[in-house]
């Protein structure tokens, strides 16, 4: 098998030198200077191919070649053509070429480049630079200073720049938003950590105030006031966290937060109540005149920072004061209690001779602190005492202890106080010992629960 594969290697050999010598024999004859001695090819081995000189002058022709075949040798004037052609088509080196734009001292400088080259074909047309510059602002417009209301899109974008976020009836700045209604501007709403350029300037027509405005006031009267809201709509401004309310273009009500006031002021048209205070009953007018402007205002409340008075024609029905914020109102009883106490069945008059005003008052509960009383046809009925609010209540026992100190299932009301005494907490089916409990059926105890408060139970 290794001799075969031997004479077929040596028989292609030998048909490929044939081959090279009926080839060299053809240019000797074609060649019109036949004195001149056929040379071997050489291999690449032997003569590496030398380095070629062009010529410096470029007015100097490139030799022409022949149509007619000639032996190809290392000085025939063919190879040197071909060599010269090849330098001439040869890519630049990577150290002569230069890029599309060079600094020259500090400034740039434009190259142009020929059609052939690739950067100019890959270059935008005038046309397509024209279109990306019409899809974007005029930038050379004069920028404007601020935006209001019916301004147009344009003049935000002038103003602002380009949103965050947008579409077409919304555009965000970070948290800040501007809302728009055919293309203008209607309404937004301002984030002290996103700043909008935003201006209102109130009508030439609008009365001057007197530095404060107040319900019946108009838009334009709060705008010379208070200045551009960071929040505007049809019938709400706001100022941060404190708002405005409109109805029918004028203020209806407001509600003041301390980080961010308003300039808001109510004159009552009646003298103050010369003891100070206001009670149930009192008017709007009397309110107004001891405790002064409220910080929330509403057709049926009125605040006072956390503290309320309620309204129900007009005059005060309740209240509720929250120690911060205290309300200069008083209630005057007409019954002496001389035990000092209160308790169940006692009427209202009874718990406010003997536990002064309420700070939280309604129809069916007194508050005095976080501690209540609960009433039924204006008596006491039950009561819920905490610890940082006492009442001064009692309830007496009609028969005696047990002699044995404890109460039990089955045990009457009677005989759990006169064992347990007065009660923290007291309903027809429960009574509290702070946090333990004693359930009753038919005024008898069917069950406890201690927690916190020891209980004499057994």
């Amino acid at each position: 098998m290794v001799r075969e594969t031997y004479w077929k290697v040596w028989i292609v050999v030998l048909l490929t030198l044939g081959v090279l010598r009926l080839l060299t024999a053809s240019f000797q004859t074609a060649s019109p200077t036949s004195n001149v001695q056929p040379t071997q090819t050489p291999s690449v081995s032997q003569h590496p191919r030398p380095a070629v000189q062009v010529p410096q002058d470029n007015n100097q022709q490139k030799p022409k070649i022949k149509s007619e075949a000639a032996p190809i040798t290392l000085n025939s004037p063919a190879l040197k053509a071909a060599v010269t052609r090849d330098a001439a088509i040869a890519p630049i080196p990577a150290s002569e070429k230069k890029s599309n734009s060079e600094v020259t001292n500090g400034q740039p400088t434009q190259i142009v480049t020929t059609p052939q080259s690739p950067i100019a074909a890959d270059a935008p047309t005038d046309n397509s630079m024209n279109r990306e510059v019409e899809s974007k602002p005029n930038v050379n417009a004069p920028r404007s200073q601020s935006f209001t209301l019916n301004s147009t899109k344009e003049e935000v974008l002038r103003t602002q720049g380009t949103p965050t976020k947008l579409n077409d009836y919304e555009w965000s700045y970070g948290l800040s938003t501007v809302q728009f209604r055919n293309d203008r501007v209607i309404s937004w709403n301002i984030f002290a950590t996103n700043p909008l350029h935003v201006k209102m300037t109130p009508s030439s027509t609008a009365s001057s105030p007197p530095g404060y405005f107040t319900v019946g006031s108009t838009k334009d009267e709060v705008l010379a006031v208070q200045g551009t809201p960071t929040k505007v709509g049809d019938y709400q401004w706001g100022y941060g966290l404190s708002i405005v309310e409109f109805r029918n273009d004028r203020v209806v009500s407001w509600n003041i937060f301390t980080t961010n006031p308003l300039l808001v002021k109510m004159v009552s048209s009646i003298t103050p109540n010369p003891a100070g205070y206001f009670t149930v009953g009192s008017t709007k007018d009397e309110v107004l005149a001891v405790q002064g402007t409220p910080t929330r205002l509403g057709d049926y409340q009125w605040a006072y920072g956390l503290s309320t008075v309620e309204f129900r024609n007009d005059r005060v029905v309740s209240w509720n004061i929250f120690a911060t914020n205290r309300l200069h109102l008083k209630m005057i009883h007409s019954s002496i209690v001389p035990d000092g106490y209160f308790t169940v069945g006692s009427t209202k008059d009874e718990v406010l001779a003997v536990q002064g005003t309420p700070t939280k008052i309604g129809d069916y509960q007194w508050g005095y602190g976080l501690s209540t009383v609960e009433f039924r046809n204006d008596r006491v009925v039950s009561w819920n005492i905490f610890a940082t609010n006492p009442l001064r209540t009692k309830m007496v026992s009609s028969i005696a202890p047990n002699p044995y100190g404890y109460f039990t299932v089955g045990s009457t009301k009677d005989e759990v106080l006169a064992v347990q005494g007065t009660p923290t907490k007291v309903g027809d089916y429960q009574w509290g010992y702070g946090l333990s409990t004693v359930e009753f059926r038919n005024d008898r105890v069917v069950s406890w629960t201690v927690r916190n408060s020891r209980l004499n139970a057994k």
